[in-house]
């Protein structure tokens, strides 16, 4: 069975070329709070459906994309 994590990279990434250059900023943007943030950002945690809809709008993610970075293979 394959496990499925976040792309820590892609989405740091993503979060660069979207102009969000800390944990705070995303968080207020998307609406998901700043430590739930820091602890997907650190692979310590993968979002709830709800956080994942949220940062991949203030993202500007399109599912695809969302997909492969929320549900990459590790």
């Amino acid at each position: 069975m394959t496990t499925r994590r976040t792309d820590i990279k892609a989405l740091r990434k993503k979060m660069i070329d979207e102009g969000f250059y800390t944990n705070t900023s995303l968080s207020a943007a998307s609406g998901v709070d700043r430590t739930l943030v820091g602890k997907i950002l650190s692979g310590k945690k993968q979002p709830p459906s709800e956080a994942m809809f949220r940062l991949a709008a203030a993202l500007n993610m399109s599912d695809q994309e969302a997909v492969s970075i929320f549900f990459a293979k590790s």
